[in-house]
């Protein structure tokens, strides 16, 4: 008996056998079917017997690519739904993972937003508390306030130039009147130099700190040691710079 060689690419449906050898041994079979029906009805002829003809079997060939034909559509009926079902998944997984990214974002803001308003609410406090001491003891330092007129500021400007200079502790502010709309000022030094730097220096600090807080009023401000006369400084208002004149 012949068989033909096999395909190891050829479907199994038939456990070890393929289609292909499956039906190569119907149509064997059929073939010697057909050769048994041939040797009886000659037996019978022999005999004067009328022998009926057996039913033929259907094409196997024919069986064969309908076969074929059913899976192979059943296959591309099962890819399709597969691929239907892949995508719907993936759809799903987009959709959850978008839903996710947004509630991650809305709660690092909502979270950024606490964390704000809490610095906010903690700090400010703090910081209007340090504003408030810090003019609370400059006011109390000066223990000042700025009046109107001339003769009413000079314990005022006094009190400035005996406290908001850099050189206060080199000298004393012993005498301030008004005249004729300006300010006579003397003020007594603690020592003597003969660093003309050091005068200047210091006559420009008391200058600038008395501009400052009786709003560039003219005046005269005399440096005094021991009775003798040091530096002059003459203040005519804001246009103009002042003039000292420093004494030997």
């Amino acid at each position: 008996m012949l068989y033909a060689d096999k395909d190891d690419n050829e479907i199994r449906l038939f456990g070890e056998k393929s289609i292909r050898e499956e039906a190569y041994h119907k149509k064997i079979l059929q073939l010697e079917k057909e050769i048994a029906n041939l040797e009886t009805l000659a037996k019978g002829q022999e005999h004067g017997e009328c022998v009926k003809p057996q039913i033929q079997p259907r094409n196997l060939n024919s069986l064969y690519y309908e076969s074929l034909l059913s899976f192979d559509k059943k296959l591309k009926k099962e890819q399709e739904s597969l691929e239907k079902r892949a995508t719907e998944i993936t759809e799903r997984l987009d959709l959850q993972v978008q839903r996710l990214i947004i509630n991650v974002e809305n709660s690092f803001r909502r979270k950024t937003k606490w964390v704000f308003f809490i610095v906010v609410a903690l700090v400010l406090p703090f910081i209007l508390f340090l504003v408030y001491s810090n003019i609370e003891l400059f006011s109390n330092k000066l223990s000042l306030h700025h009046p109107s007129s001339l003769s009413n500021r000079v314990s005022y400007i006094k009190t400035a130039l005996q406290t908001q200079t850099k050189y206060h502790y080199q000298y004393e502010v012993s005498n301030i009147n008004v005249l004729d709309g300006s300010y006579i000022i003397e003020i007594e030094l603690n020592s003597a130099s003969n660093d003309s730097w050091f005068f200047r220096n210091l006559s420009q600090d008391v200058i600038k700190v008395f501009q400052k807080y009786s709003s560039y009023a003219p005046a005269e401000i005399s440096f005094f040691h021991k009775g003798k006369l040091y530096i002059k400084a003459y203040l005519s208002g804001p246009s103009k710079k002042p003039y000292l004149q420093f004494f030997s």
